[in-house]
């Protein structure tokens, strides 16, 4: 076995039309291939290994430029990249609604200044949630993390590598390797969204790549071993591929095995093996070929399918996966190619046309979008109406009021209040981001009773004290330990109410910690559950007056909170509603639990009285949009329902 001396390998050309085909895959919902998503990690591994085998080999050449390496990286990735962003923001102002262009408009600024991925961490969630069919460049966000590689990669490279030997480097990239993949997993239970969509807690996959760019690919002499490793890595894959899903915790080590698979695949070579000539096939190849341009177009169609169409079917799927690859070979045979070995476009010509112009026109055609705030005369009023629901969000209301996990340790602030801050009455409301969609509710019953509240909620945390309950011990620890601070607070500060509200558990699907072990028995669960909710009332009424206990709101994982808009958009005949479904469970354990306690104590509110009828849930009440995403209820929707809910108790 010795190693390579060449740069191009045709079967890693055809490793790119594998990584393209199962993201496309994934983000069409093909059957079986949910974790195709980890098309974009192979991605990352193929990116690390070729820039460094490129940089080393030209190093050794002596013909290597940092500036020519970064202009080669710009005319190599920026015009197709651009063209589809303004192609599309073209198409899409015909059918995104004023919100959704605006912030489609934004994040095209964030993509000419290469950060589309802080972009869509801050304000999008993942490819599964309902925003995600509103951004039509929510992919970018990878593209983000190469191009921010691309930058940084080689000044690490050249302050590192010495001549004739690569050790340092290789001891300081194995360890960034390392260190990136443990902050990977580690933040996975904090912050899914920072761990997903930033360049440290991903920079291990593009590393990974880098060691066997700088090490090099070894020939196997041997076919048999050759095909067991070729065949063996990308059978590897498409297993991840069908096993992996959404619920998925990811990237972390999840997505450091599949980096190690696609490293063993560009590690080896042989010519003769069955997986080289699977990928050399012309189908493999041609693909490949054209895969960054097919995996920038394949986002746009596919939010324009989803955004345009409540209902996709396969002649939908079908037309979309055709355009696509269509798109796809017309970006690259027209823009990728012309433009990358095109030898009469300076270097101060691409930075001028390919950056600068860029970032001007996005800044100026974003503040055009602001001043006319996403162009609404292409829609009816109602559309405005509809969506000024949107605008506010309960959990940015108050800057830090309601925390993410990560801050849990936070104390309560005596500048967030709601209701009436002067009042003489004092109330605390606890909870998670469930019980934070009802500060517009609590805020209206304040200020009628003269009660001063203060919003002390936590991302993924059930306000029960003594309760270990999330989807790792450490999320479960740390939502304990905030629970202990609240009761500390309700201790020390004798609140009149309480109020208490959360994304109430599912017993039959979610695992519930006592002492540490995780236990999925059914009945277990509903009986500790159960004497957890009521020793926490207990606790909290020996210092309060009464507490106010709400239900949870009506959850359908098939749910659009857009609906509505959609409706008055496009003039559709669809019926804005959503089964009505009830967490059965929780229902037995609030109607034992209120046969415990007075009505002066205990008040249990369920808020989808005021939306649903028993059978169905509407979308829309009146002209307020009720959701904002597919299971939290928009802050004008939350006073709304506080309106009626003082209407129906006055009489």
């Amino acid at each position: 076995m010795k190693a390579m001396q060449h740069c191009y390998r045709e079967d890693v050309d055809g490793l790119r039309a594998i990584a393209v085909i199962l993201v496309i895959l994934a983000h069409f919902k093909a059957p079986f291939f949910e974790g195709g998503f980890i098309g974009v990690d192979v991605f990352f591994v193929i990116s690390g290994f070729v820039i460094s085998k490129l940089i080393l080999t030209q190093r050794s050449n002596e013909t290597f430029s940092l500036t020519s390496f970064y202009i080669k990286r710009v005319k190599r990735l920026a015009p197709a990249l651009l063209v589809m962003v303004y192609l599309t923001l073209i198409v899409f102002g015909f059918i995104l609604s004023p919100l959704d262009l605006i912030k489609s408009i934004e994040g095209s600024l964030w993509i000419s200044a290469y950060l589309a991925n802080f972009f869509h961490w801050l304000n999008y969630g993942g490819y599964f949630s309902e925003s995600a069919s509103s951004a039509p460049f929510l992919h970018t966000w990878s593209l983000a993390i190469e191009e921010q590689f691309y930058l940084l990669w080689p000044l690490l490279f050249l302050a590192l590598h010495r001549e004739g030997s690569h050790k340092l480097l290789l001891v300081v990239v194995s360890l960034f390797v390392a260190i990136s993949a443990f902050v990977s997993e580690l933040s996975l239970n904090f912050t899914f969204g920072a761990s997903y969509y930033l360049l440290p807690t991903r920079a291990f996959e593009l590393g990974i790549g880098c060691i066997v760019g700088i090490v090099g690919p070894r020939v196997l002499r041997n076919r048999l071993l050759a095909d067991f490793v070729s065949l063996g890595s990308l059978t590897g894959l498409f297993v991840f591929a069908v096993v992996y899903d959404e619920t998925t915790r990811f990237p972390g080590l999840n997505a450091l095995y599949v980096c190690i698979l696609t490293a063993i695949f560009i590690s080896q070579y042989n010519n003769k093996s069955l997986g080289y000539r699977l990928l050399c096939l012309p189908i493999f190849q041609s693909i490949g070929k054209m895969s960054y341009s097919i995996y920038l177009w394949h986002w746009p169609v596919i939010t324009w399918v989803n955004y345009r169409y409540e209902n996709v079917g396969l002649y939908l799927v079908s037309t979309a996966t055709v355009l696509t690859l269509l798109l796809g070979y017309l970006s690259w045979r027209f823009v990728e190619n012309s433009v990358r070995h095109n030898k009469k476009i300076s270097n101060t010509l691409s930075i001028s046309l390919f950056i600068i112009a860029p970032l001007i026109f996005s800044i100026a055609l974003y503040q055009l979008s602001i001043i006319s705030n996403g162009f609404p005369q292409r829609f009816s009023e109602r559309v405005e109406i509809l969506e000024s629901s949107r605008v506010i969000k309960s959990n940015e209301l108050r800057g830090k009021c309601h925390s993410a996990l990560k801050s849990y340790n936070s104390l309560p602030r005596e500048d967030c209040l709601i209701g009436d801050k002067d009042g003489e009455k004092r109330g605390l409301l606890i909870g998670d981001s469930h019980a934070n969609h009802l500060v517009g509710f609590i805020d209206v019953l304040g200020k009628k009773a003269n009660i001063s509240t203060t919003d002390y909620t936590l991302d993924q945390c059930v306000p029960l004290f003594g309760l270990q309950w999330g989807t790792s011990y450490s999320r479960a620890q740390a939502c304990k330990m905030r629970n202990e601070l609240a009761e500390e607070y309700i201790i020390e500060h004798k609140p009149d109410v309480v109020y208490m509200g959360g994304s109430w558990p599912n017993f039959g699907s979610e695992s519930i910690l006592i002492d540490g072990v995780i236990i999925d028995d059914v009945d277990t669960k509903y009986q500790y559950f159960k004497q957890k909710l009521h020793d926490t009332l207990n606790s909290i009424l020996q210092h309060s007056s009464k507490v106010v206990l709400f239900k949870d709101t009506a959850f359908y994982s098939q749910i659009k909170p857009s609906c509505p808009i959609k409706k008055a958009m496009y003039s559709l005949s669809t019926t804005c509603e959503i089964p009505y479904l009830e967490n059965e469970m929780m229902a037995d354990i609030f109607n034992e639990i209120s046969a415990k306690f007075s009505t002066q104590e205990l008040e249990i509110i369920d808020t989808k009285e005021f939306y649903c009828n028993g059978e169905f849930c509407n979308l829309a009440i009146e002209n307020t949009l009720v959701y904002i995403d597919e299971d939290h209820i928009t802050y004008e929707a939350s006073k709304l329902f506080g309106t009626l809910y003082l209407k129906s108790n006055s009489r």
